[in-house]
């Protein structure tokens, strides 16, 4: 199992939640619908790992969708495992998607969007969340 490093780069607070830029190795970033488990190495009152889901990609790295530890802040080092999960693989030949988004956060689902709005797909999101 491979162990490599990033960092938290940026702290935002949306909606109440938190969020944070992580800017690590391309080979880290998960795809939509996978996720990167996480922890802070230095912080000795977390043990347990955080699966990381990305809201944002970029190529140095993605917007971790909340929740985020409250003890991260920017400049923390962090210890990531590559992307676990299967990941949502849209097909070729669609043309409308409906997405739905339960919980605290729609932000999973936001490379979803992305994504279906690139192959010019007609997308519906639905949430009761802001």
């Amino acid at each position: 199992m491979d162990i490599l490093e990033g960092s938290v780069s940026e702290v935002r607070l949306e909606y109440g939640q938190r969020l944070a830029w992580i800017d690590c190795p391309p080979a880290l970033i998960p795809a939509p619908g996978r996720y990167v488990m996480a922890w802070a190495p230095e912080d000795a009152d977390a043990p347990l790992a955080t699966a990381l889901f990305a809201q944002e990609i970029s190529t140095q790295g993605f917007l971790a969708a909340p929740p985020v530890p409250h003890t991260w802040e920017p400049g923390t080092r962090l210890a990531l495992r590559r992307p676990s999960g299967r990941g949502f693989h849209m097909p070729e030949m669609t043309r409308r998607l409906a997405l739905v988004a339960i919980g605290d956060t729609a932000g999973r689902l936001m490379p979803l969007v992305v994504g279906a709005l690139e192959q010019r797909v007609a997308v519906a999101f639905f949430t009761y969340l802001p």
